[in-house]
């Protein structure tokens, strides 16, 4: 699933206290390449309905160019309107962004939590000559620069997210509420900008801060999962077992989930966090190898990654492992040992250990773009938003990409790098095979044969046949069948295990197939995926669970959004073959 997001503010100035209306425009997207102009046009007239006067962004970098897009056709109906950007995406660029687009009035850097309320109360005092620190803006023909505001020192200052507006967006029972935590990460990894954004200073809420906003969500919206958004929640420990044991004193401990490093963890720490609630852990590993990890200046300590990736495991919870292929300094050793730890830890738990491969992007703010500037490259293989918009629909916006290297970095990548541009981008297609279409018939390879199955894959990757990259991400039978090539070469005179490998990967296909025949009233319930759990369920057990009331060859299960109404499919041949074996 792709998004596109924007989050629009709209400030009236017609009253004497400041109405602020939160629109949120986050569109997402199944399967099929969405229409552009429908959901530009359709963003856009949200915003021209609701006649602000003004208009703000907060942008990402990969949601930058779209942002200047709507506020280009916004400001062609409604030319009063006064625009301003912030967030990541325009922090390092703000004098470049007003220089190159005029539909700009300002823009803030950094944290905006007291200059946008500043920079309001002035504009409605007719004040021109703004006093705000971190603002940048346009005054008739100069561009003027406050520079960066202070980071904000005391989080319980700011007031709380009135979270009641996230009724209106909740798709799904079990759809996490996000609260902010805490900003600012003290480390300061070459490739990423968190660290310069936020200044590097750590900062979280006070425990009875969070206790309130937690009991407060609950009131208005039921007792929903949480995020725990903070880069690095886990980095005082103290803090943590604290807020643990805080959480279970509620009449509701929630379920929730959070972004850790992974030497701020250890066994026991994640046995207390999985006590208070915790059902998930993100880790950004980033680099498979020590070299590599001192390189990016990461420096976490690889030795520990499967202990504590079990431990979580065996607690309940969910990992997902996050990984960047392209540095620099990449070789061979590298890519191979990355993809040993994502077989590797994908054998602990094929459900509950998700991974994560990115080609590493130029991100504005970061110490490895600084250094590298000067070799950006732009090949056209990302999209605004990174959405699944096919390359038709936004010529236009790739045309203003290529003309600004220094405000669109993130849509280019670094040249001259020693692992070709398009093994990166076959590497993260190999992944996707990994994480779902492919998954346990290569589960099954890896626990026969061993590291054999990844070493082949990442030497071979030029055999991987993938569609065109990211558009859409829905046809991989040409990807299994390249992989499968690959694989079966590995068995040699194992007859048995291929023939099993080959039954699985039938199953997976046919199911990736069912997948993609939802209908758009319908939203798919469940695929019965794995095909040694359903040849179990297909035997008579476990099925009261799934609500199926007949054994008679249904897989999958839809829902029909009209008439709340369950609906079944009959599961094909090749996975009634496999089920009579």
């Amino acid at each position: 699933m792709e998004c596109l997001g924007v989050l629009a503010l709209a400030a009236s100035l017609k009253q004497q206290s400041i109405d602020v209306e939160i629109i949120n425009l986050y569109e997402y997207h199944h399967g099929s390449a969405p229409d552009f102009e429908k959901q530009i046009g359709s963003i856009k007239k949200v915003i021209v309905e609701s006649k602000p006067d003004v208009l703000g962004f907060s942008t990402m970098s990969n949601n930058l160019v779209i942002a200047l897009e709507l506020s280009q056709r916004v400001k062609l109906e409604l030319p009063e309107i006064v625009i301003i950007l912030g967030g990541p995406g325009v922090s390092f660029c703000a004098k470049q962004t007003l220089e190159a687009f005029p539909q700009i009035e300002a823009i803030i850097r950094g944290e905006a939590d007291h200059a946008f309320p500043s920079w309001i109360k002035d504009l409605e005092n007719g004040n021109s000559r703004y006093n705000v620190k971190g603002l940048v803006y346009r005054d008739n023909d100069r561009i003027l620069d406050n520079g960066w505001p202070d980071p904000i020192v005391n989080l319980d200052e700011l007031p709380i997210p009135s979270y009641e507006l996230c009724s209106k967006h909740i798709e799904y029972e079990e759809q996490p509420v996000l609260l902010e935590i805490g900003r600012g990460c003290p480390y300061g990894c070459v490739f990423c900008s968190t660290s310069k954004y936020f200044s590097r200073k750590f900062r979280v809420k006070s425990i009875g801060r969070v206790l309130k906003e937690v009991k407060l969500i609950q009131e208005k919206l039921g007792n929903r999962p949480f995020n725990f958004n903070h880069d690095l929640f886990t980095f005082n420990r103290e803090y943590v077992e604290k807020l643990c044991e805080e959480l279970l004193t509620l009449d509701k401990p929630p379920k929730w989930g959070c972004s850790a490093r992974l030497d701020t963890i250890d066994n026991e720490l994640l046995i207390e966090m999985s006590k208070a609630g915790c059902m998930g852990l993100f880790l950004g590993i980033e680099a498979a190898t020590s070299r590599l990890q001192q390189l990016i200046n990461k420096r976490i300590n690889l030795d520990i990654l499967f202990n504590r990736v079990e431990s979580a495991v065996n607690q309940g919870m969910s990992v997902t492992l996050s990984f960047i292929v392209g540095f620099p300094e990449e070789k061979p050793h590298d890519i191979a040992t990355l993809w040993h730890h994502i077989f590797r830890a994908k054998s602990i738990s094929l459900e509950n250990v998700t991974t994560q491969v990115h080609v590493l992007v130029p991100e504005p703010g970061s110490k490895l773009l600084d250094q590298l500037m000067n070799q950006l490259v732009y090949d056209e293989t990302g999209s605004p938003g990174h959405s699944n918009f096919p390359p038709s629909d936004w010529r236009g916006l790739r045309d203003i990409i290529k003309t600004h290297p220094e405000i669109f970095p993130a849509y280019f990548h670094y040249g001259k790098m020693p692992t070709p541009r398009n093994y990166l981008l076959k590497y993260v297609y190999l992944n996707h095979l990994v994480s779902g279409p492919a998954a346990h018939s290569l589960a099954y390879a890896y626990s026969v044969l061993g590291d054999i199955v990844p070493q082949t894959l990442a030497k071979k990757i030029k055999l991987l046949e993938i569609p065109k990259i990211l558009w859409p991400l829905t046809d991989y039978a040409e990807a299994i069948k390249s992989t499968r090539d690959i694989v079966d070469s590995l068995f040699t005179q194992d007859h048995n295990s291929r023939a099993m490998y080959d039954s699985i990967l039938k199953a997976e296909s046919a199911a990736a197939e069912i997948r993609k025949e939802k209908e758009d009233h319908f939203v798919l319930i469940d695929v019965m995926y794995n095909p040694i759990d359903l040849m179990a369920r297909m035997r008579g057990k476990e099925w009261d669970e799934l609500g199926v009331v007949e054994r008679n060859r249904k897989i999958v299960v839809y829902y029909n959004k009209e008439n709340e109404d369950a609906d079944f499919k009959e599961i094909p041949e090749e996975i009634a073959e496999l089920l009579s074996h």
